[in-house]
């Protein structure tokens, strides 16, 4: 049997800033033992692919690659005002299942300083360049008809998280 490539699709995701932490809750029906072992004690890698002050967080956890757009007017106001000027790169990126929205697995990391302060930086020019959400989503929709999630992550500076999981 050969090994197939390990993408994996999520039927939906969002992203949200919550406590003092980026959240990504990824929704996916079903998973095998051996996926959430990857999921919680996979390598990880990290970057953020920006074009036209549009980005999309990348994270790569061995060999999965998963690419998230992130949406400054998505985010409540004072969630946007705690993330440009006090957040400190904490992640978590939970899986949980479609339907129920049951917990399935989480990893806690932390973004370098250097690619946390790149990514307010990003997220406060979207901002400044955009007036609503619908006119971000209108590009995340032409970005991802155009690219992969590998070639976003090819223009990327990728970064790879070296402590445990917290």
């Amino acid at each position: 049997m050969t090994d197939l490539p390990l993408y994996k699709c999520f039927a939906g995701y969002d992203v949200r800033f919550l406590n003092n932490k980026l959240t990504v809750t990824a929704e996916d029906a079903a998973f095998y033992d051996y996926e959430i072992a990857k999921l919680q004690s996979g390598n990880v890698e990290y970057g953020l692919y920006q074009y036209d002050h549009v980005a999309f967080l990348l994270i790569a956890i061995d060999d999965w690659k998963f690419d998230f757009d992130l949406n400054a007017f998505e985010l409540l106001p004072s969630a946007m005002y705690q993330l440009l000027h006090s957040y400190n790169g904490d992640i978590c990126f939970k899986i949980v299942t479609t339907r129920t929205r049951q917990l399935i697995t989480e990893r806690v990391f932390q973004f370098n300083s250097l690619f946390t302060q790149h990514l307010k930086d990003v997220l406060k020019c979207q901002v400044e360049n955009y007036k609503t959400s619908e006119q971000v989503n209108k590009q995340v929709i032409m970005l991802t008809d155009a690219l992969s999630t590998e070639e976003m992550f090819q223009e990327a500076t990728v970064y790879t998280y070296s402590g445990d999981s917290r």
